[in-house]
C-alpha cells in the first residue's frame, strides 16, 4: 500500500495544486462527467450555467470570475497565460 501510494501522482486538493505550481488556486471547477454520450448532451453540458444560474458548474464559474477581479489592482485581467 505504501509502494502504491508513493507512485501515485494524481492531484486531490486544491492544496496540493498551490505546492506544485507555487501560486494560488483562484477556482475550481467541477468536473462533469459526460460518459456515453451524444454530441447533443456535450452541447448541453457545456452551457450548463447558462440553462441552471443555480448549479454549481455556475456558482463556480461566479467564483473564478470574482476572484480574477480581485486578483489585480486593475481589475479582472484582459488575458490569462
Amino acid at each position: 500500500m505504501f509502494l502504491f501510494e508513493h507512485l501515485d501522482d494524481t492531484v486531490k486538493n486544491s492544496e496540493e495544486v498551490e505546492k506544485r505550481v507555487q501560486a494560488p488556486v483562484l477556482g475550481v471547477i467541477p468536473f462533469v462527467a459526460l460518459g456515453e454520450s451524444s454530441g447533443a448532451d456535450r452541447r448541453h453540458v457545456s452551457l450548463a450555467s447558462a440553462e441552471d444560474p443555480c448549479s454549481p458548474i455556475a456558482e463556480a464559474a461566479r467564483s473564478l470570475i470574482t476572484s480574477l477581479s480581485f486578483a489585480t489592482t486593475e481589475g479582472t485581467p484582459k488575458t490569462i497565460y
